[in-house]
């Protein structure tokens, strides 16, 4: 389940640089990796309606700071590890990162969070959660 967040406790923007988050959310777990230069890495272990398939690609973007969402689109594939699949999106350094957005996909199959057509996972560094919009 992801994490509520608490509006009694408010985190510097260096802090949230500094640490790594964890999440778990449904079939999905998350680990934000903040590094030195400003760009990240989310690492995603994914073992959800697509996770029997022969392969899962996780197509990503980038909401920054003065951007709309699914900037920075990619596609990544993943790697079987196990019963799921696991991967890493990278994101680069620049304006201040506000979500990154991503769902999976196994040829035309798509797992967009149960939100057909267009709903999507959501990572929130600042919040530290994922949601499905």
């Amino acid at each position: 389940m992801a994490k509520k967040r608490s509006s009694t406790t408010k985190k510097s923007t260096e802090a949230i640089i500094e640490q790594a988050a964890s999440v778990s959310f449904q079939n999905l777990g998350v680990e934000w990796k903040p590094k030195p230069d400003g760009s990240a890495e989310l690492l995603v272990a994914y073992d959800g309606p697509l996770a029997t398939r022969n392969e899962v690609i996780a197509r990503a973007g980038t909401w920054r700071e003065g951007s709309g969402p699914w900037a920075e689109t990619r596609e990544l594939p993943l790697r079987r590890q196990g019963t799921r699949w696991v991967g890493t999106i990278p994101v680069a350094s620049g304006a201040t990162v506000q979500a990154v957005e991503f769902v999976f996909r196994a040829n035309d199959e798509w797992d967009n969070g149960g939100r057909a057509p267009l709903g999507y996972y959501e990572w929130n560094p600042r919040e530290r959660r994922v949601e499905v919009r």
